[in-house]
């Protein structure tokens, strides 16, 4: 009788770790779908969040995450700047752009496919404020801001 009860005991430990296990990767399975769905993006970044992280880089004079988050269109002046070019430009004229505003809310305004408007706030250094539409589309899965300069 011992011997069945340890026995038993086994099969209901290995069902029980099994059923963990099962869990752990219905439950990890899940969340990856939520999150994937949730997604605006393949790296998770929503098309408001690149547009603040796009300002935040353009008020900083951080050229590298204004050419990354930037479509070719928004850095090449028309097709006519590498992307190197791009950078390099950026980095000898960042002191001399004066930066006049600062940059407040963003709300999705529209989303359609590979394609999205964020609606900005903008305050001038006047105080006046608007709303400045900022154009942003998805290039190899990320959202990037889609504006020539």
């Amino acid at each position: 009788m011992p011997q069945m009860s340890l026995r038993r005991r086994r099969q209901r430990w290995a069902a029980a770790l099994l059923a963990a296990v099962l869990a752990v990767l219905v439950v990890g399975s899940g969340l990856l779908i939520v999150r994937k769905t949730d997604d605006n993006s393949d790296t998770g970044e929503s098309p408001e969040q690149t547009v603040r992280r796009y300002f935040a880089a353009f008020t900083s004079r951080d050229c590298d995450t204004l050419i990354d988050l930037g479509t070719e269109r928004a850095w090449s002046e028309d097709g006519t700047l590498s992307q190197a070019e791009a950078l390099q430009k950026c980095r000898d004229t960042a002191d001399q752009i004066a930066i006049d505003s600062s940059y407040g809310a963003t709300t999705l305004k529209s989303e359609d496919g590979d394609q999205a408007v964020v609606e900005m706030e903008v305050t001038n250094f006047d105080g006046g404020r608007s709303q400045q539409d900022v154009q942003v589309r998805k290039d190899d899965g990320r959202w990037k801001v889609d504006q020539p300069n």
